[in-house]
């Protein structure tokens, strides 16, 4: 059992050790020096190049007329990095005006809760960032919009989280939305918290984000790897680069998050499900087109003292002509050190998962990926026993990806639910093997499947799964 430390109000009131703006992913000095990079170093000069075309576009676009989940954030990353970069107010002009959009929605939870979350990362980036900038009447539109949309509400969840008709399955359960959710939570907690009449609000909202993140973050970095898949392990993961930076600025420490189990093995789970060609190993509710290893790596080596995370993110970006994100050049440090040496193959527990490699970071180079696991895991389909093969810059082998998700009863996890009709589910329609086909489910749902052996030498690489649990109704092991 893990737990991060808790304070009370009182003492989170007495822990916060920056007052000053901005805190929130970088302090003034961490601006500084961002600068001073981008002026003495090519890399990143070339991040800032593409971030301040993107933002120039930016200011050709009209703020959304509804609540969007991911515009918001994306959006005020680029126009803020931008201007707190070069300075010209024509950047903070347009990232006000997002901002007192969405202040004007009635609701941040368009759709889900979820929506709420990556909306409050964005309300408190752009508070914190332009905080100087902002007049006292911008600052208490700010106040106001996340009172109402937000604090409020979900405050009420956090006191009473097992309260009939309440939906606090982020506060209780061990899904991705658990962290991304409390995320945005506490990181608008911080942004706000040296607001005399939200200083009490916000200590509350986030010792009681901490006391959830108990319930995912400890089973999610346990085995170094993302249960839910790796595309699913983007977002959890990010949210979590972004809880650590929140905290130790506004803070100094973390309350423990950073040294988890397994937390210092996270950053290879999508290098190895990344197969030769850049594609993901897309298993379950995922597609093989997003490039899996993420700015995150960058957060990894700085926070872990290990440039081969960040050359990992760097060579993939130049292998694979990736483009820059904001996070990127946020995280970005220059290597000292020469490439390192990486393993020709890793295995990942939980999701029984495997990357093997002829070389890594060579389109041309022949890629497996395979894995076992659990068949439940939320977002997973029938697929123990699934690979996807890559050779000479193509995929051969590959895999169709997840349903659409407004499909009827798509969530369905029980052992005959809807979900394991729809052939993207089943193991038909997965690289696995299926016994005795019918309109059944192909695979028992609830199987775990391990990796029984797993041996490498300099010239092969070997693994083998037990598939025997899958096919449990249709076979038997003498």
């Amino acid at each position: 059992t893990v737990f991060y430390r808790h304070l009370s109000v009182q003492q989170l009131k007495e822990q916060l050790t920056s007052p000053m703006h901005p805190r929130i992913l970088a302090t003034e000095q961490d601006f500084a020096d961002l600068r001073r990079r981008v002026d003495a170093d090519q890399t990143a000069a070339d991040f800032y190049r593409q971030l301040y075309a993107q933002a120039e576009q930016l200011l050709q676009t009209a703020p959304p007329k509804t609540p969007e989940r991911h515009t918001l954030q994306n959006r005020l990353l680029v126009l803020c990095l931008v201007y707190k970069i070069c300075g010209e107010r024509r950047f903070f002009d347009r990232a006000w005006q997002e901002l007192d959009r969405y202040c004007s929605f009635s609701t941040w939870m368009y759709n889900e809760k979820l929506d709420a979350g990556y909306i409050l990362k964005g309300i408190a980036i752009g508070y914190d960032w332009l905080y100087h900038n902002l007049s006292e009447q911008q600052r208490e539109t700010i106040h106001t919009a996340v009172l109402q949309n937000a604090f409020w509400s979900e405050l009420q969840v956090y006191r009473n989280p097992y309260l009939t008709g309440l939906d606090s399955h982020y506060v209780l359960h061990n899904t991705n939305h658990n962290v991304s959710i409390n995320c945005g939570m506490m990181m608008a907690a911080c942004a706000l918290f040296d607001a005399p009449a939200l200083t009490d609000i916000c200590a509350e909202i986030v010792e009681s984000a901490l006391w959830a993140l108990e319930n995912y973050l400890p089973e999610f970095l346990e085995h170094g790897c993302g249960k839910e898949g790796v595309y699913y392990w983007y977002w959890p993961t990010t949210s979590v680069m972004e809880i650590l930076f929140a905290l130790k600025g506004t803070f100094d420490t973390d309350f423990g998050i950073s040294q988890t189990p397994g937390f210092d093995k996270m950053a290879f789970f999508p290098v190895y499900m990344t197969g030769a060609s850049g594609k993901e190993f897309n298993w379950g509710n995922a597609w093989e087109d997003v490039f899996a290893i993420s700015e995150s790596l960058f957060a990894f080596s700085t926070l872990l003292g290990d440039e081969q995370f960040a050359y990992c993110r760097l060579k993939g970006m130049q292998v694979y002509k990736q483009p820059a994100t904001p996070y990127d050049l946020l995280w970005y440090r220059p290597l000292t050190q020469q490439a390192p040496s990486l393993p020709l193959q890793m295995k990942f527990d939980r999701t029984e998962s495997v990357g093997m490699f002829s070389a890594m970071f060579q389109p041309d180079a022949t890629s497996v990926c395979i894995k076992g696991g659990y068949n439940n895991e939320v977002h997973t389909s029938l697929c123990a026993g699934s690979f996807v093969i890559d050779a000479q810059g193509e995929r051969w082998a590959s895999l169709p990806g997840g349903e659409k998700y407004n499909v009827p009863d798509y969530w369905d996890y029980t052992e005959n639910g809807r979900r394991w009709t729809y052939y993207r589910m089943r193991a038909e329609g997965q690289n696995a093997m299926v016994l005795n086909p019918s309109q059944a489910p192909d695979q028992y749902p609830f199987s775990i499947c391990p990796v029984t052996a797993f041996h490498f030498d300099a010239d092969s690489c070997k693994t083998v799964l037990d598939l025997s649990d899958a096919f449990r109704k249709d076979a038997r092991v003498s």
